[in-house]
């Protein structure tokens, strides 16, 4: 009887051992299942803004076209490249978005993945869609954090696309200001048109995916009517 005392306990303790092991591999293949499907979700909000954008874009300028189909053959062949520069644009995005659920490319090599250094591009695609649109940096040296200046990015593109769609009339003014002690903060801001849109008021889809974005790398993003104008005011950390 009492050599069974030590084969008793000996058996008692692997058993916790093994339920211990059981238990934090349990966990372990929960966590990764967890942090997979915030990946897929993740990429399947990108997918979804990035088709968006890209359409959008696509609209504005086809539409252009054909308000200036009368116009000469310069403005016309202008209007035409950027269509298929947007066109082009997207399918890059959409191609590396693909890669990364193939797994052939890293997530943060993404080809169409834009950061804050990219936002001069955007108002220059704007003006040059004729939107009259103007761009005040104040950033001080340093790297911004990658999401961080992605999610800059995506505010600045999101919120002029909706003003070329609605606001196109007016004067679209872009602020973006920051610094590593402060964090970032982007300021989009136009008039509200007087004349009447070509295009149906959206379901703010875009807005709604940006504030979650904003919110993920603790950040902030509020939108909407201001006194006689639209604002769009983002805040992100600096290393997001």
């Amino acid at each position: 009887m009492a050599l069974l005392v030590p084969w008793s306990v000996a058996a008692v303790l692997l058993g916790v051992v093994v339920a211990l092991a059981f238990l934090a591999r349990t966990r372990g293949v929960l966590r990764d299942e967890m942090v997979r499907a915030e990946e897929r979700a993740r990429i399947a909000r990108d997918m979804h803004d990035t088709l968006a954008a890209g359409l959008s874009r696509i609209s504005l300028f086809a539409s252009a076209l054909q308000v200036n189909a009368g116009e000469s053959a310069e403005k016309v062949a202008n209007s035409a490249a950027q269509i298929r520069a947007a066109a082009h644009e997207a399918l890059d995005e959409l191609k590396s978005i693909v890669g990364v659920l193939r797994g052939t490319v890293g997530g943060r090599d993404r080809v169409g993945h834009q950061g804050i250094d990219a936002v001069p591009e955007l108002t220059q695609s704007a003006r040059a869609a004729g939107l009259h649109c103007t761009l005040t940096t104040d950033l001080a040296p340093g790297d911004v954090g990658t999401l961080a200046g992605h999610v800059c990015f995506r505010v600045v593109q999101e919120a002029l696309t909706n003003a070329q769609k609605y606001a196109h009339d007016q004067v679209v003014a872009v602020v973006v200001r920051g610094a590593p002690e402060c964090g970032i903060r982007v300021d989009v801001r136009n008039a509200l048109s007087a004349e009447p849109s070509r295009f149906d008021v959206g379901s703010r889809t875009g807005l709604q995916g940006l504030t979650e974005q904003a919110r993920e790398v603790g950040g902030t993003l509020e939108a909407g009517p201001v006194g006689d104008g639209f604002v769009v005011s983002c805040w992100v950390p600096w290393s997001g």
